[in-house]
């Protein structure tokens, strides 16, 4: 959880804002409070999928059993694995990666280690980089080969990914690893302006237009 005068320390409106914050990098939580502030930017609606233009406040509704309004940024990265109880209940060999890409190349370094001892600190960990940028009419996204320690970088190097990203244009055709893929195996949904795209064993390069 981070402030958000923390992440926009030049806007003083930030500043008396106690019901709202990021968590983690690029999502930011509005909690049981129907009038919300948005920084600079652009800001995707997580359970609507509308745009919201930033500096300025406005009055948000949320759907039932939810707590409130949940927000990403443009350039937002964002990595979800399987629903668990516990660490190790389900292997990670299934990612999904929500993306809001920008005009700005935006980079995510995906961390991973074993979960269960301090063998971070001598540097046992990996790191997949994954990043998008959208311009002149495409987006582009790559998950990059894990680097890191050999173990874990050898079990992440088999992963499959799969993608919903955020569009300001109906695609045409989707390429990955120069290949263009087929219908039905991506979907777009014209309401959320969203892009749904199948699993794809890493490394992945996406060209979307």
């Amino acid at each position: 959880m981070r402030p958000l005068t923390f992440e926009y320390p030049a806007d003083l409106k930030c500043r008396r804002i106690i019901h709202q914050y990021l968590l983690g990098r690029d999502l930011m939580v509005a909690a049981f409070k129907p009038r919300v502030y948005f920084p600079t930017g652009r800001w995707k609606d997580y359970w609507t999928g509308a745009i919201i233009k930033g500096g300025r406040a406005l009055k948000i509704t949320w759907p039932a059993q939810r707590g409130g309004g949940l927000y990403m940024r443009e350039g937002g990265i964002i990595p979800m694995g399987p629903v668990m109880q516990y660490r190790g209940e389900k292997p990670l060999d299934e990612m999904e990666l929500y993306l809001f890409p920008g005009n700005k190349k935006s980079v995510f370094k995906f961390y991973e280690d074993d979960g269960v001892s301090f063998d971070h600190l001598r540097g046992k960990y990996a790191l997949t980089e994954i990043a998008c940028l959208a311009g002149g009419g495409q987006v582009a996204v790559s998950v990059a080969r894990p680097e890191g320690a050999l173990a874990i970088a050898r079990a992440a190097a088999g992963r499959r990914w799969s993608f919903a990203i955020a569009l300001d244009f109906e695609p045409r055709r989707v390429v990955a690893n120069g290949r263009q893929l087929p219908d039905g195996t991506w979907k777009f949904d014209a309401k959320r302006r969203e892009i749904s795209i199948g699993a794809q064993c890493g490394p992945v390069n996406l060209v979307i237009d």
